[in-house]
């Protein structure tokens, strides 16, 4: 919002679901994993993953409109700041892809060591 302001009409902090406590949604903020004897319920898992889900539409939203003219404010548009943000975003998708990637050859290979588990044993038996 201060790299790139928009029309105060479209631009206003109440319109964001990002600067709503995380105690209105039913969240707590937590800078700890939970202890043994706490465990994250699936419900609030939900909760969190759908709450960053809209704030990641807001986000694309938000970054889409900076580049309308109508909707900028008088300043103009911050280049500059704008492939920063751009180069962070790419950058923070790559990590996300690595990892992900190695979670995808993590479950193949497990795939394949339950296949090979299973042929194992169906031939055993014969």
């Amino acid at each position: 919002m201060e790299v790139s302001p928009l029309a105060e009409y479209i631009d206003m902090k109440d319109h964001y679901i990002a600067f709503v406590d995380l105690e209105g949604f039913g969240l707590e903020k937590s800078s700890s994993l939970p202890s043994d004897g706490d465990s994250i319920t699936v419900k609030s898992l939900k909760d969190a993953v759908q709450l960053a889900l809209v704030q990641q539409s807001e986000y694309l939203r938000r970054f889409s409109l900076v580049f309308c003219d109508r909707v900028r404010d008088e300043n103009g548009l911050d280049q500059g700041e704008i492939i920063v943000q751009v180069r962070e975003v790419a950058a923070t998708i790559r990590k996300i892809n690595v990892k992900l990637s190695g979670v995808f050859d993590y479950h193949q290979v497990m795939t394949i060591f339950s296949n090979l588990s299973h042929n194992s044993s169906s031939k055993a038996s014969i």
